[in-house]
């Protein structure tokens, strides 16, 4: 939490403390600018070199942790069997290839409309997290009905001033919705929602048809006051 805090909201903190929020370049880095701005450009070449580093290592970190995330999907059955094998190294080269193909969908919309890619894939995504969040806020009030009707048991770890919280969460993502809907740049991301929904209902369709889920059931022995 503490590092979130200080390198991702300290660092917006400090760029919109220097220079207003709608004077950044579409098609540069705000640290660049802003060191610019106040009379450093020596170190755009430094900031430069370190978000290059950084974009690397996180592409790195990426394509390793979705290739096992493959693999294991693989294995539960929620992935094609092929994506799970592992090469002579132990190395899932075919989910890693998998996900390689998948990054090149970048590479291409970067080519095709290079001023709104990031715009674009970054939107897109946006909507993945708040698909991801919004269900796991509804999963944590069904599985609070549920351990308060005595069906499941309860988790050592209480979320603070639930259930107003998770209402809170929820305003705040319908909220972010609104504001997509309101930019024509990010408003694209709306319109890849119903593309989302389909190829997740029929993945889902998939997997439960060839692998049955049954959600499990335990006695409860702590239930919620």
């Amino acid at each position: 939490m503490w590092r979130i805090l200080i390198f991702y909201v300290g660092a917006l903190t400090a760029l919109t403390v220097l220079v207003p929020w709608n004077q950044f370049p579409a098609n540069g880095s705000p640290f660049v600018h802003a060191f610019s701005l106040i009379g450093i450009p020596a170190a755009a070449g430094v900031v430069n070199f370190v978000v290059t580093t950084a974009a690397l290592s996180s592409c790195n970190s990426g394509i390793y942790s979705t290739g096992r995330m493959l693999r294991t999907l693989s294995q539960d059955g929620q992935a094609p069997r092929r994506t799970g094998r592992l090469n002579a190294r132990a190395v899932p080269s075919r989910a890693i290839a998998v996900t390689f193909v998948a990054m090149l969908l970048g590479v291409l919309i970067n080519y095709l409309a290079p001023e709104e890619a990031f715009t674009y894939i970054t939107s897109a995504s946006t909507i993945g997290a708040i698909f991801t969040w919004g269900m796991i806020i509804l999963a944590h009030l069904g599985f609070r009905r549920k351990v308060a009707a005595g069906e499941i048991q309860a988790g050592k770890f209480r979320m603070p001033f639930a259930p107003y919280s998770n209402y809170l969460v929820l305003t705040f993502l319908a909220l972010v919705v609104m504001l997509l809907a309101f930019d024509p740049d990010t408003r694209i991301a709306l319109y890849l929602t119903p593309a989302l929904a389909a190829a997740i209902t029929v993945g889902y369709l998939a997997v439960r048809r060839h692998r049955p889920i049954t959600p499990p059931t335990a006695p409860a022995e702590h239930p919620l006051p």
